[in-house]
């Protein structure tokens, strides 16, 4: 049964997870959230307490290429490919990386799935590592938040949380693995805005220092 309950995540990216309020368990789709929405958490210097790790992968750790499997309407393999054009000219070639959902039966959301896991293979996606007090408590994997981190560039920045070890009542200390969330990489903001340092050379005409009256040539 767990096999099958993995493979329908799979297959609709989804988590499965148990409330911590509730005690049920909660089915979560993973799909775009609003940044505004995300900002209401969010992790900074105020409260982290060791930031432990910051690392993003580069075009070299993903591929550019998808070839899902999946059955058509008489159960037999069929095949759909996408390509990341503008990462396999990065990357000086195709990287191919190939998957299975025997649980898709038309083409046309084969062609939608295979460009949602090229997506996620093919974007260089930055993962974050720390530790902080407990107001995170009641947030679980899957959970967006925003997090603002000046040492890094980072001002404003989405971040989905894969795994949260809570630790101890009296240790007071949530340690967090968080990726960037894909679905907000355009408002993401990595530097604050800076004042312009251009100064405008235009100046205003002076007096001519130097004048020198005479009576204009007929060549003139």
């Amino acid at each position: 049964i767990g096999e099958f309950v993995q493979t329908v995540l799979q297959h609709i990216d989804a988590n499965l997870r148990i409330d911590i309020r509730t005690g049920r368990f909660v089915l979560q789709l993973i799909r775009s959230v609003d940044a505004t929405t995300a900002a209401t958490r969010v992790a900074s210097e105020s409260n982290i307490i060791a930031f432990n790790s910051y690392s993003r992968s580069t075009w070299g750790d993903g591929a550019n290429e998808i070839v899902l499997t999946y059955k058509d309407r008489n159960e037999d393999d069929a095949v759909v490919t996408v390509q990341n054009l503008a990462a396999v000219e990065a990357q000086g070639g195709v990287i191919t990386r190939t998957i299975t959902f025997n649980g898709i039966h038309e083409f046309e959301l084969a062609a939608k799935v295979a460009q949602r896991e090229l997506n996620l293979v093919s974007t260089p996606l930055s993962t974050v590592n720390f530790t902080m007090n407990r107001e995170f408590w009641d947030l679980n994997i899957g959970d967006v938040f925003a997090l603002k981190w000046p040492s890094l560039g980072i001002e404003s920045a989405v971040y989905r949380i894969t795994g949260l070890d809570t630790g101890t009542l009296m240790d007071g200390a949530v340690t967090v693995d968080a990726v960037e969330d894909i679905f907000n990489l355009p408002s993401a903001s990595y530097v604050q805005v800076q004042d312009s340092v251009w100064s405008n050379p235009a100046t205003e005409p002076k007096p001519i220092a130097v004048q020198v009256a005479r009576v204009s040539p007929y060549w003139d």
